[in-house]
């Protein structure tokens, strides 16, 4: 079967997959959707799971038998790799995000660094639809690529103490957005008023590996207008499906 995974127990209730090769946004694609197919074909089973960049990792209840589904999750994922005419269905989230100096701590040295005004900084930032390649460093944090190269930048040599909750970052080649209020280390460009991680929901992370997003530029009106809906649980985050 060409450019199938490998898949194989991973310590005592974990299954792991894995693709071979160089890092690729296509690879990266093809392990999201099988993995979440999996998360769907196996629900009773999975306790959690996590995916990096050409792996994933689907950690079992520790009541389950992890050879028996190791046996059947090979045969799932063969099934689904000869499936004819398969097509995948990625989600498309737009990302409201003021990137007016009092959210955005580094964007006017940022932009002077780069020889370009904020204008243009911004502009460069909200072009690209960004996909997601895993959730990492802190709970619901996305990896994201796709950024324009201009705007690639080292991170800050002294991490801040603290970064506020939807702080959009730019560090090397990627762009992110922190989640909680935690330390951080990116060049902070702007904020986002909505909620991109909370334990009290089914799925506590808004973004998942293989989404696509898209980030709109907001004024601080809309930025308040927007954190008020989040309060009062009436905001939508407006996605939409990407068929491929």
């Amino acid at each position: 079967m060409k450019n199938a995974p490998a898949i194989s127990q991973f310590g005592d209730h974990g299954i792991l997959i894995q693709f071979q090769g160089e890092i690729q946004l296509e690879t990266n694609q093809k392990l999201a959707q099988l993995t979440h197919h999996l998360l769907v074909k196996f629900a009773r089973h999975v306790a959690s799971y996590s995916i990096a960049y050409i792996e994933s990792v689907i950690y079992l209840h520790p009541e389950i038998a992890v050879k028996s589904t190791l046996e059947n999750i090979k045969e799932e994922v063969n099934e689904f790799h000869l499936k004819k005419n398969t097509t995948s269905e990625q989600r498309v989230l737009t990302i409201p995000v003021c990137y007016e100096t009092l959210f955005a701590l580094d964007i006017e040295e940022l932009a002077k660094q780069k020889n370009m005004k904020v204008s243009k900084l911004i502009e460069l930032h909200t072009a690209p639809v960004y996909p997601v390649y895993f959730i990492g460093f802190a709970p619901g944090f996305p990896y994201m690529s796709g950024m324009n190269k201009k705007l690639a930048h080292p991170r800050k040599a002294k991490p801040r103490e603290q970064v506020e909750a939807g702080s959009v970052g730019i560090a090397g080649e990627q762009t992110g957005v922190y989640p909680n209020t935690s330390p951080g280390g990116w060049n902070i460009i702007g904020r986002s008023p909505i909620q991109f991680f909370n334990l009290k929901k089914e799925s506590p992370s808004l973004l998942r590996a293989g989404d696509l997003i898209q980030f709109k530029s907001i004024t601080k009106k809309e930025f308040s207008q927007i954190e008020k809906q989040v309060r009062e649980g009436t905001y939508k985050v407006q996605k939409a499906i990407k068929n491929d």
